[in-house]
């Protein structure tokens, strides 16, 4: 065994004992990690591959909306224009988005008056 170390010093029973274990236990332990890294990657491969299957059909869905909406607002197509469908989940995405609007007033407008109480305490 070469010792290539740059301060050279006598090696004892027990050093020899500790590198022995070092070397045993870091070689299994490296090997472990680099298996469990390679089936750790293949998984999220796996999980990523079909979130975006899913997601992106919603996405595409959602998107087509929201430039019927945007065209819609523009007056660029009239009700005629639009099929049933697309008429009702215009209509869901309008409440959605009134109600969204709603509960953000009423949030601001209890946060403001808290902040007049906290003013008129102080």
């Amino acid at each position: 065994m070469k010792n290539n170390k740059l301060i050279s010093y006598k090696e004892s029973v027990f050093s020899r004992i500790l590198n022995f274990f070092k070397k045993l236990f870091f070689k299994k332990k490296k090997a472990t990690v680099e298996a469990i890294n390679e089936t750790l990657i293949c998984n999220i491969l796996d999980k990523n591959s079909f979130i975006e299957n899913i997601g992106i059909k919603e996405n595409e869905e959602v998107k087509r909306l929201k430039e019927l909406k945007i065209k819609y607002d523009n007056e660029d197509i009239d009700e005629k224009d639009l099929s049933d469908e697309d008429m009702n989940k215009l209509i869901k995405m309008y409440k959605n988005e009134t109600e969204e609007l709603n509960a953000d007033t009423e949030r601001r407008k209890i946060h403001t008056a808290q902040m007049l109480k906290e003013l008129k305490s102080t």
